[in-house]
């Protein structure tokens, strides 16, 4: 007889703050001078002075002398003409005139005037401020080429032309590199950085010192709400020395101005200006607040009368800006100049000035030479252009270009070169471009003219040295016509001594195996490609039909000992397969069938026929026969590579009346066989698993019943008819309850297939009714019955019942001290179910009654009844008692049972 199962409807933030000082240059014993002149002009008042960096001067160290002009409220003048000498002629100057910068300062060098020259001597500068001029001394020693000179540490002294730093009056950075003797440091790279504030920006942020070892770089606010105080700090490497510097300074918002006045600006597009070259002037007029003055008359003019002006005079637009164009009055001009805007805002007379350095068009390149005209790889030489038309003491700058040098492939230093003795000295260095050229043209033009010359460099090619292996992407692959991923992209890279690539080399590809119609670029044979400009080939690798681990072998065609070997790329499966297939639960037993909502995961280990982890992504289904469960789970790699996927479960209707549903989990596949040849691909000898159509098993009993059971529709193909499974094998891939498949449902013959499996949860009242395990000889009844339950405890194949008797602890008595076990089960009153899992048991007893839990408690996670064990005994004279057993569920309901005891008292009704 069937019994129904459905019978029962149911963020820290942290900051750093870093300071810093910077040097300061050295004061003459002689002390520094300052004088006025006399007169008057546009700018009264200015005053000149002169510091010396070192008080000593030597043709290997010599001094830097800098010039210092501020106006009489002792703001810095920018863009003046100071013109250098010496009172007693013991020493020269590399230019004997320079322009002052945004701080004000003009820098020259000062070394002996002859090899022979010693003792003391005054530096004289001189300015003319409109029409007053200025000057200031400063007092050196000079000794004989031939003295000794110390040698220290490089340096870097750090200037601010204004510590006082906002978005429309910003501060020019002014660093002097010197060396370890302190000599000039031409040619340097220095870079500037804040000291983390962030207060300040630094445009550009890095420049090569130039011939006076000076690098002037703009300081402005970060952003307009910027402020408080930084520091500035400069770093350059000489020697292989790090040398800093640093310098503070304080940032004040947009909208204020140093003196809360208006003021005039002025910007040259270039400071080199000839009469091919003009330069554009910009004067740029802001009120106090900082806003451009819209429709000012601004004049301009120059001091020495050596520039020609297109107009001079223009009207200010809506960004307070005025334009000229400044060139030089003759072909033959040179030297430095100033020009002047000038303009009246408010009845205030505002002045600007910057100078400007002529160049005349006479100026040509004579030859431009080199060390060698044969270049090594990675070779460098000295570059040398001689000019002719040159005027002694005016600078004239020149800079060298070539295809290497714009490719990246080749450096010079410095970029560009300003002499004022008609020699412009450059070292060349070869980055590798001897891997793509076999020569490099210089080209060499003097700034601001048309004059260019030239020079051939012929570059050797960088020698192969090695090959190295980048990558595999993906270092996992699939079989073919597996649905996963099938291709993986193989790249090397040829490196020449210097360990930089090395383009256009034939690299020979060669795989350890092609099994299975395994493939290099769609061949199945060896490969040869050329590196590219990176010096990288790639080889594309596409799986066979054959599981196998493969590596590709990488050598150079014309040095075959360059060689080297990918890394290990497995070809894998990727399907799962049947007996691959593990299906488990977080607890067999939950306290699901009073209460919605209780939960329950299921977990697949996914592998193929190898046991390797099927890919990520993998799709598995689960249905469930009551409850509720995600339908769907994509298999992930946790973090040991193991291919993994889960499901969620939740208690609630419907509810099978005898507690106990099924879950399936299923998945395209293949089916499991046993690999006869060791060739890892079925023959057709191999024993193998014939996977019918799936069906979910309410009675999990491995029978299919079409009136009960739920049929699921996968059948890839189909016949009447399984394959056998040799006896032999019947315990590797015969079928059991866990594997359901509906007889007859089979397509005869090994390959994909729905892997499945199934397992069965319990829905555990959450009340118990504990029973007695069999009859015991103590065991009886102090009403003078002893009640019995009938419980199914399993399924027949044609779903009939099997039903086993059990008496309840309740209504029953024990005779005799001594220690009993029982089966703690639900209170289902069809099936012989466990409690929940995690139920706890707790004995008592009656006064001269002592009870003991001896095990079974809490209770485990089990498909069936366990077991608990408590004993008695009575203290002497205590005639009966009571022993009371109460059983917690994980959710809190109590159940208690209490069993009468009798000490040595024959049963009046025994249980048997």
């Amino acid at each position: 007889m069937k019994i129904l199962k459905w019978a029962l409807a149911a963020m820290a933030v942290a900051m750093m703050v870093a300071c810093g000082g910077g040097g300061s240059a050295g004061t003459s014993p002689f002390g520094s001078g300052s004088g006025t002149g006399t007169g008057t002009g546009t700018v009264s008042g200015a005053s000149l002075s002169v510091s010396i960096s070192s008080t000593t001067a030597t043709a290997a160290a010599p001094a830097v002398v800098t010039a210092t002009l501020v106006s009489a409220a002792g703001a810095p003048i920018a863009g003046q003409v100071v013109s250098f000498s010496t009172s007693g002629g013991l020493g020269a100057f590399n230019v004997n005139t320079a322009l002052t910068d945004a701080s004000g300062k003009a820098v020259v060098q000062v070394v002996p005037a002859t090899s022979a020259s010693n003792g003391a001597d005054l530096v004289v500068a001189k300015a003319t401020v409109g029409t007053a001029s200025v000057s200031g001394t400063a007092g050196f020693q000079v000794t004989p080429s031939n003295s000794p000179t110390t040698v220290g540490a490089p340096s870097i002294t750090l200037l601010l032309s204004s510590t006082a730093v906002t978005s429309v009056a910003p501060a020019t950075v002014t660093a002097v590199v010197r060396d370890a003797t302190g000599a000039i440091a031409p040619g340097q790279v220095v870079k500037f950085t804040t000291a983390g504030t962030g207060l300040g920006s630094l445009s550009p942020a890095s420049a090569l010192s130039d011939a006076a070892g000076t690098v002037a770089v703009q300081l402005t606010p970060a952003s307009s709400t910027s402020n408080g105080a930084d520091t500035v700090i400069a770093q350059a490497t000489v020697g292989g020395v790090l040398a800093t510097g640093s310098a503070g300074f304080s940032v004040r918002s947009t909208g204020t101005t140093s003196g809360g006045a208006p003021s005039i600006s002025l910007a040259l597009s270039t400071t080199t200006v000839t009469t091919a070259t003009p330069a554009t002037v910009t004067a740029t007029v802001r009120d106090a607040t900082g806003a451009g003055v819209t429709g000012q008359v601004v004049k301009f003019t120059t001091v020495d009368g050596r520039g020609s002006l297109a107009v001079t005079s223009a009207l200010t637009n809506s960004a307070g800006a005025a334009s000229t164009t400044l060139s030089a009055t003759s072909s033959t001009q040179s030297g430095a100049d100033q020009v002047v805007a000038t303009t009246t805002v408010n009845g205030a007379v505002l002045t600007a000035s910057q100078g400007f350095q002529l160049t005349a068009a006479s100026v040509s390149i004579a030859a431009v030479t080199a060390d060698t005209s044969s270049l090594g790889a990675y070779g460098q030489t000295n570059v040398q252009v001689l000019l002719s038309g040159t005027i002694a003491g005016t600078p004239v700058t020149v800079s060298i270009t070539s295809a290497c040098i714009a490719a990246g492939k080749a450096s010079l230093t410095p970029a560009t070169a300003t002499t004022t003795n008609g020699t412009a000295n450059f070292t060349y260095h070869d980055n590798g471009c001897g891997a793509t050229a076999t020569a490099d043209t210089l080209n060499a033009s003097v700034v601001g003219t048309a004059t260019t010359g030239s020079l051939g460099l012929t570059i050797a090619p960088p020698t192969a040295n090695s090959i190295t292996f980048i990558s595999a992407t993906p270092t996992s692959i699939y079989l073919k016509g597996s649905g996963y991923t099938e291709t993986s992209t193989i790249i090397f890279k040829v490196l020449d001594t210097a360990g930089n690539g090395l383009q256009g080399l034939s690299v020979l590809l060669h795989p350890t195996t092609l099994a299975g119609g395994l493939t290099l670029d769609g061949a199945q044979a060896d490969v040869t490609k050329v590196s590219d400009s990176n010096g990288q080939v790639t080889v594309l690798i596409n799986s066979g039909t054959v599981p196998t681990p493969v590596r590709i072998t990488a050598s150079l065609v014309t040095q075959p000992s360059v060689t080297t070997v990918s890394s290990s790329l497995s070809i894998a499966v990727g399907l799962p397969s049947q007996v691959n297939f593990s299906l488990s639960q977080a607890t067999q037993n939950i306290e699901g069938f009073n209460f919605d909502g209780t939960t329950n995961g299921y977990n697949i280990i996914a592998s193929d026929r190898l046991g390797n982890p099927v890919p990520a992504g993998t799709s598995i289904n689960f249905i469930a026969e009551g409850g509720q469960i995600v339908q769907s789970a994509l298999t992930t790699i946790d973090a040991n590579g193991n291919a993994r996927a889960s499901s969620s479960f939740l208690s609630s209707e419907p509810r099978p009346a005898d507690g106990r549903i099924t879950i399936l989990a299923y998945a395209l596949g293949e089916e499991s066989f046993i690999d006869l040849n060791g060739t890892n691909v079925y023959a057709s000898n191999d024993p193998f698993q014939d996977l019918g159509n799936i069906y979910l098993d309410r009675y999990f009993n491995n029978t299919y019943n079409a009136n009960d059971d739920q049929f699921i529709s996968t059948t890839l193909s189909n016949s009447s008819a399984c394959a056998a499974i040799p006896p032999a094998y019947n315990s590797l891939l015969g079928l059991n309850g866990s594997i359901p498949s509906i007889p007859g449902t089979c397509d005869g013959v090994w390959g994909k297939a729905y892997v499945r499996r199934a397992i069965q949860t319990v829905l555990s009242t959450s009340a118990a009714n504990p029973h007695w395990a069999s009859g015991f000889a103590a065991l009886g009844s102090a009403s003078g019955s002893c009640p019995m339950d009938s419980l199914v405890v399993g399924y027949a194949s044609d779903e009939t019942p099997v039903s086993l008797r059990f008496y309840p602890l309740a209504g029953t008595a024990l005779y005799g001290a001594g220690t009993y076990s029982f089966l703690v089960s639900d209170a289902n009153a069809i099936r012989l179910n466990p409690v929940a899992a995690g139920t706890t048991i707790v004995v008592n007893g009656t006064p001269g009654v002592t009870p003991q839990l001896l095990g079974g408690s809490p209770v485990p996670s089990t498909a069936e009844a366990s077991y608990a064990t408590f004993s008695f005994s009575f203290v002497t004279g205590t005639p009966a008692g009571t022993v009371t057993l109460t059983f917690t569920s994980p959710k809190g309901l109590a159940t208690s049972v209490s069993i009468p005891v009798f000490a040595g008292t024959t049963p009046t009704t025994s249980c048997p």
